[in-house]
């Protein structure tokens, strides 16, 4: 079955490996995300709602064991006590194979909803956790530009007390400084947003140490290409066209033709059995005409037909998105590529620039502007990186693919 290959799936790589905070500074994603599925609430509540239906399908399983009923009365004119038993079993019914169907298709029902729960659940956890990642890089790379400022700062400050350079210089590179630092804490505080979004969700704490990604997860991530339109393994379009198929099974339940049960009575006076009123034998119905009934499957199957409806539209909604978000990703991606291509020849005008201000062929303000443009871009590389990565997750949703993403 589909979804419990889903469920298993999904987990499997979650439940592989055990894990230990205090052995280990930093979390990893397994865990973490183990953690984060035992804690949800709404898994909690959607795995009680499948368990819920899996007894009401025992229901329909067990049609067949008899149902038993016991009454009793006495009369006020004689004091007479009279009790009687009855047991009837159902034998067969017109519309018993759509009984099945209906069982088997909100079991369904339910196992997708609480995957859905799990998957969505999963995915939010990881695009926070990677842009806990991406900035985390960002930082180390807005570090180093900080501490080229620092170094230019010593420099222009010696070139100033040594009259060489301008006040205008000194304050120029303090500006550097304050900026990237300024730049260090809008980072942080992205950090933290995205931290706090995890807990918000997940309901845990955020690791200290933090949750390390799974370089396959990354490199699955990026090479994903956003060129299919193929939604039909689409979780929430799959629950909205099962949901329709249990609407159309029950509809076709209300107007049984033929009902067969076996009755079996036993009738007693002051506790002596009443052989003339005792029995066994066999009820038929057939059902005629009846207004009601015809109604109730007319407007069953009315909403069958709007929910059918429903599942269409988010089939369609669903490809309208994959279509957007392969034109935001072949956007990214050229963008990207563009400032990877432009970083590294910055990189190499600062290194031309830093030679050519020790012999005063460049301008210290030609040098801190590269160094000012170095940051936004680096700031850009890095927003980009986690856009197109929650596009690709977005879009690996869409199609029913999570499942594929860390193998």
């Amino acid at each position: 079955m589909r979804t419990k290959n889903i469920t298993l799936g999904l987990l499997f790589c979650l439940l592989s490996s055990s894990y230990s905070i205090a052995t280990q500074d930093v979390e990893s994603f397994h865990s973490f995300i183990n953690r984060v599925l035992e804690n949800s609430n709404p898994i909690k509540i959607k795995t009680l709602e499948l368990e819920a239906e899996n007894l009401k399908a025992k229901q329909t399983d067990y049609y067949y064991l008899p149902k038993i009923s016991a009454s009793g009365k006495i009369k006020n004119s004689d004091s007479s006590v009279s009790n009687n038993i009855t047991a009837t079993s159902l034998v067969y019914d017109s519309t018993l194979s759509h009984r099945f169907n209906e069982k088997n298709l909100r079991l369904k029902v339910s196992e997708l909803s609480l995957n859905k729960e799990k998957e969505e659940l999963y995915a939010s956890t990881t695009n926070n956790l990677i842009g806990i990642y991406y900035l985390n890089e960002l930082t180390k790379t807005t570090a180093n530009l900080n501490s080229d400022a620092k170094n230019i700062f010593k420099l222009i400050t010696h070139r100033y007390k040594s009259g060489i350079a301008k006040y205008s210089d000194v304050e120029q590179a303090s500006l550097l400084i304050q900026r990237i630092e300024a730049e260090l804490q809008n980072i942080e505080r992205e950090i933290e947003q995205y931290k706090s979004n995890v807990e918000l969700s997940s309901g845990i704490i955020f690791p200290p140490e933090g949750v390390k990604i799974p370089k396959v997860l990354l490199k699955n991530l990026e090479s994903t290409i956003i060129d299919s339109e193929n939604t039909q393994q689409n979780t929430e379009y799959n629950i909205l066209r099962m949901q329709a198929d249990t609407m159309r099974e029950n509809a076709y339940q209300q107007n049984s033709f033929l009902n067969v049960s076996l009755i079996a009575e036993e009738r007693y006076l002051d506790q002596t059995r009443n052989r003339n009123e005792s029995y066994m034998g066999m009820e038929v119905k057939l059902n005629v005409f009846d207004i009601d009934k015809v109604l109730n499957e007319k407007s069953q199957l009315k909403l069958y037909e709007a929910t059918k409806t429903k599942a269409d539209y988010k089939y369609k909604e669903s490809a309208a998105k994959i279509k957007n978000l392969k034109l935001i990703s072949n956007s990214n991606t050229a963008e990207l590529s563009g400032l990877q291509q432009q970083r590294k020849t910055m990189h190499s005008i600062i290194k031309s620039q830093k030679r050519e201000y020790e012999i005063s062929q460049s301008s210290f303000y030609e040098m801190v502007n590269t160094l000012f443009d170095m940051l936004t871009m680096e700031k850009r590389i890095a927003e980009l990186m986690i856009e197109d990565m929650k596009n690709k997750m977005e879009y690996i949703h869409l199609t029913g693919k999570l499942i594929e993403i860390e193998n």
